[in-house]
Parts: C-alpha cells; structure tokens; sequence
C-alpha cells in the first residue's frame, strides 16, 4: 500500500485552542498587572500614619464641640459663593484654622486661619475652590479648651 492510498485522519483543534485560551489568559493576566501598577495609590494624607498617632486628641476636640449649646455653623452660600463659618457667640477669643478637605485630590487641600468678626463669623471667597465635594474641618481653642468640627458642603455654581 502506498502512502497516498492511506486516508488522512483530521488534524484536532484542541491542542490549538488550548494554547490560545492560556496565551489569552496570560495577556489578560499581563494588562491587568499593568493596569494595576499605574493606578495611584497615594494616601488620602501624605502624613497619615502620624495623624492616626493623635486620634485620642481627636476625639477630645470632638466630644468638647459636641457638648456646646450651640454648634458652629458651616454653610455655602452660591448666590455668593461664600463660605461662611460661625462659632459660639459667647465664648472668649477664639484661635484656630479651617481646613478646606478635598476627598478626591490632595492636592485642592487648603488650611485658612480662623478670624472671626464681630458677629463671630467669617466668610470665605469660593471662587478659588473647584465645584464639587468639600470637607471643611475647622479646630479652634476657646475658653482653653480645643474644639473639632466638621461639615461636608458641596460647591456648586448653576
């Protein structure tokens, strides 16, 4: 018998599909470690670590603002497009800062110094600040005791 008198069984597909469904697996497996290692993984903080250290004191701040008559007012105000703080207006001078806090870029962070006016407040020009989520912290020191606040506004000029 010759050989071109010898039918030919069919080639199987299998060994091919399977070494495309592991060289798929591995592209896969390849973008998605790429992808992983350009996300930014920065810390909300860059000194975090040494501010979960003062987390007593924290708590201090806030449960001395939770026991005050009256609480601190923070409001935006977008026919202005201000941000007015307001603190008790019995206590003696007040020292302290307010903290702008951006959740979504450390980097819009800002700190202003507390400066009350006569009717114990302070506006603040928001016009520098980008629309959307804002944390305002404010900390202050009054009658020699610290106090903490924080009020979530969002900025938003329709």
């Amino acid at each position: 018998m010759s050989a071109a008198s010898i039918p030919q069984k069919p080639r199987s597909m299998w060994p091919i599909a399977i070494a495309v469904y592991f060289a798929m697996a591995l592209l896969g497996i390849a973008v998605f470690v790429t992808w992983a290692v350009r996300q930014n993984m920065d810390l909300v903080r860059k000194d975090y670590y040494a501010e979960e250290i003062q987390f007593q004191q924290h708590l201090d701040q806030v449960n001395h603002a939770r026991q005050l008559r009256w609480k601190p007012q923070i409001a935006y105000d977008s026919a202005r497009d201000m941000v007015t703080v307001s603190i008790e207006k019995d206590s003696s001078a007040t020292v302290g800062n307010l903290q702008f806090y951006r959740p979504s870029d450390a980097a819009l962070d800002r700190t202003i110094k507390l400066s009350l006016d006569n009717d114990r407040s302070q506006d603040i020009d928001a016009r520098a600040f980008p629309k959307g989520l804002w944390k305002v912290r404010i900390s202050w020191t009054s009658d020699a005791k610290d106090f903490f606040s924080e009020e979530t506004i969002v900025i938003d000029r329709s």
